[in-house]
C-alpha cells in the first residue's frame, strides 16, 4: 500500500505492459478521491514505465481535509479511445506530527505586589466646654506671680 505524506512530493512508478498501441499514444492520470472530491495527476511514460508526480497535498487541499486516512486511488489510461484502469488500490494519507496551541486564559502577574496606601481625610472637630472657673484661676495665678516680681523689683 502506498503512503503519502501531506508535506512531501511523491514520485510513483508503475511497470507497464502495452500491446496493440504505441506507448507514446497513451494518455492518462492517477486519481485520488478524498471527501468526495477527485484529484487527478497527469502521467508520463518514461523508459517503459508510467510515472506520476504527486505534489505535496497540503499545497492545494485544505488542512481540515487532510486527516490521516485511507483513500481510494486509481490509474486511468486512454488508449485508442478506450479507457482502461490497470491499477486500483487504497493510499494512506499521513500527516506529520502536529502541535497546536490555543490560548485558554490570560493572567497579569506582577513581580512584586505594591503596598496599598489608603488616605482618609475626615476632619476632626474638637469641642471643648470652657470652664470659666479654671480660666479665672489661671488668670489669678499669672497676676499674683507678676505682682511678687514687681514687689521684688520695686
Amino acid at each position: 500500500m502506498i503512503k503519502l505524506n501531506v508535506n512531501s512530493k511523491k514520485k510513483l512508478q508503475f511497470d507497464v505492459s502495452v500491446s496493440g498501441v504505441q506507448t507514446e499514444d497513451l494518455k492518462g492520470s492517477m486519481k485520488i478521491v478524498m471527501e468526495k472530491i477527485e484529484y487527478g495527476f497527469p502521467i508520463s511514460i518514461i523508459d517503459g514505465k508510467i510515472v506520476v508526480e504527486i505534489p505535496a497535498l497540503n499545497d492545494f487541499i485544505k488542512e481540515e481535509s487532510l486527516n490521516e486516512d485511507t483513500v481510494k486511488a486509481s490509474l486511468g489510461i486512454i488508449a485508442n479511445d478506450t479507457y482502461i484502469v490497470p491499477w486500483e488500490d487504497s493510499i494512506i494519507i499521513e500527516s506529520p506530527v502536529k502541535v497546536e496551541a490555543i490560548m485558554s486564559d490570560i493572567q497579569t502577574i506582577m513581580e512584586k505586589e505594591l503596598p496599598k496606601i489608603e488616605i482618609k481625610s475626615t476632619p476632626k472637630v474638637i469641642v471643648e466646654e470652657i470652664d470659666e472657673k479654671k480660666i479665672e484661676k489661671k488668670v489669678e495665678k499669672k497676676i499674683k506671680s507678676k505682682s511678687k516680681f514687681a514687689k521684688a523689683m520695686g
